[in-house]
């Protein structure tokens, strides 16, 4: 008996002619004339096909979404100078590298996974060596692989109720073994990875980014030097290179601003540069407007819980120059909010409790010591209201030095010695606003208030306002001469632009002084 051969099954067509569709006939979607209207003794101006029907169109959007996101996908590799060609093929038998999978994905989703080292891992293993006792007296034990944040840099630690909660769960319910309460595959999703995406990180083109930049460092950073201008600049020219041609020295890590350029910190603290640059540029005043708005809105963007999570230097030092560029709006409550919380964060930091100055101190605690600094002028001198660092310690300042042009060190101090003299002033201005509004005094007891009377009250006030002229007196006489403005040194011998950056401050710090 002869095998039956298998029927052929007929073809699927996406799109059929119109007699077959109006006759719900079977149609192979042969062009010009199909087998049905062959049958049919249809002419070839019947069997037409129309792409208006609904299964079409949904298949055509369809499509053109792929190819939009397609496009989309390389816009995001060219900008970031990945090649698509040069990606592995998903048909290639050849494994790919998982920690460059890893950083592609992150780069075009805007997130940054950043799986545990085994270093890391060994160092959780160990309990007795990820103890540490912060400012409130509590041990802590970073064993919470899923956090979202780092803690290391942590002044006072968690709250010291939950860590005695803490602590006594773990006493009564030890762990059965560190191998079930800990994964070494987990992986921890970084702060810096949860604003919305790549479009965010935006940079105008690079002439402009140039001019503005430089701009900033004539004149604004000197008087304001919260971060560290060689670790910001390494950082701002990596944007312009090459993924393969970006490094990250080991120096620069723990410096805030400029540790790490595709934070959104340091996109916040560019844009901010930027703003400010603005002012100062060589643009007409519309463009001035103009791009001024532009760059703040994106620098305020990345304001928010997500940037607080970061909880590092970078943190602090982005809200103070959020902060400079407010003071030029008519919102003095968000100027006043954002110094209120780089305060906050640099308390939680510990930048307030920091060893005695030392000329031969590291480059990080100088860099920590500016930014405490910073938090310092801008809580005192921006509004002339009350402060946050009143019962807070502000550091001692060293004393005045010598015009030393000599070196290239030399010079960089005499830059730097303006923002010392700011906190010297600093503290006085403090002490007349607390002397002044007295913002403790809602604490003393009603019997306590009714005893003081009118006229020792006034009394006091006459004596404190001498007092204070003295000190304000006094620091006029002990302001350095090359940013005296009684007793004006002459700078020939130093170049035009620390010239120009030494006048700047000196019409600054008098202005500040005649402002109290």
């Amino acid at each position: 008996m002869p095998e039956h051969e298998p029927r052929q099954r007929r073809r699927k067509v996406t799109l059929a002619c119109e007699p077959c569709r109006e006759r719900k006939a079977r149609c192979d979607g042969v062009k010009p004339l199909c087998s049905t209207c062959r049958r049919r003794s249809l002419g070839i101006e019947q069997c037409v096909y129309k792409v208006g029907n609904a299964r079409t169109a949904c298949s055509d959007d369809y499509t053109k979404a792929l190819h939009e996101r397609i496009r989309r996908l390389e816009q995001a590799c060219a900008l970031h100078g990945i090649d698509p060609d040069a990606l592995p093929d998903a048909n290639n038998d050849q494994p790919v590298n998982p920690q460059s999978q890893a950083d592609l994905d992150a780069i075009v989703m805007g997130t940054s996974l950043t799986p545990l080292s085994s270093a890391t891992n060994e160092g959780m293993e160990s309990s007795s060596n990820s103890r540490r006792v912060t400012a409130m007296g509590t041990t802590t034990v970073e064993e919470e692989i899923g956090q979202s944040h780092d803690t290391t840099q942590a002044f006072y630690g968690s709250s010291s109720a939950a860590s005695f909660l803490k602590e006594a769960y773990g006493t009564v319910n030890p762990p059965l073994s560190c191998q079930t309460s800990r994964n070494p595959q987990v992986v921890t999703l970084e702060p810096s990875s949860l604003f919305s995406g790549i479009e965010k990180l935006v940079l105008p083109p690079r002439p402009l980014a140039d001019h503005l930049k430089e701009r900033y460092f004539q004149q604004v950073y000197y008087l304001y030097p919260f971060f560290d201008k060689e670790a910001f600049e390494h950082a701002y020219q990596s944007l312009w290179l090459p993924s393969g041609q970006v490094s990250s020295p080991r120096e620069y890590r723990d410096l805030g601003l400029g540790g790490d350029a595709t934070s959104i910190a340091f996109h916040s603290s560019l844009n901010s540069i930027f703003a400010l640059g603005c002012i100062f540029s060589d643009l007409s005043t519309p463009a001035k407007t103009t791009a001024y708005e532009v760059f703040f809105n994106r620098a305020k963007q990345n304001i928010g819980l997500d940037l607080l999570d970061l909880n590092d230097l970078s943190v602090v030092q982005t809200l103070l120059l959020v902060a400079l560029v407010l003071q030029g709006t008519p919102f003095p409550d968000r100027c006043w909010n954002a110094v209120g919380v780089a305060c906050r964060t640099a308390q939680g930091l510990g930048l307030h409790s920091m060893p005695k100055y030392d000329a031969q101190e590291s480059r990080v605690w100088q860099v920590r010591r500016r930014t405490w600094y910073g938090c310092v002028v801008l809580d005192t001198m921006t509004l002339g209201r009350p402060t946050m660092i009143t019962n807070l310690s502000t550091l001692a300042v060293p004393g005045s030095m010598d015009l030393n042009a000599q070196s290239a060190e030399g010079i960089e101090r005499i830059r730097l010695q303006f923002q010392l003299e700011s906190v010297r002033l600093s503290i006085i201005l403090d002490s007349i606003l607390s002397k002044v509004y007295q913002p403790w005094q809602c604490r003393l007891l009603h019997d306590e208030q009714s005893c003081v009377s009118h006229a020792d009250t006034a009394c006091q006030s006459m004596d404190t306002f001498v007092e204070l002229q003295g000190q304000l007196q006094a620091f006029e006489l002990s302001v350095p001469s090359f940013l005296s403005w009684k007793t004006p040194l002459r700078t020939d011998s130093i170049s035009t632009e620390v010239a120009s950056i030494l006048a700047i401050q000196r019409n600054v710090l008098h202005a500040r002084c005649l402002h109290r």
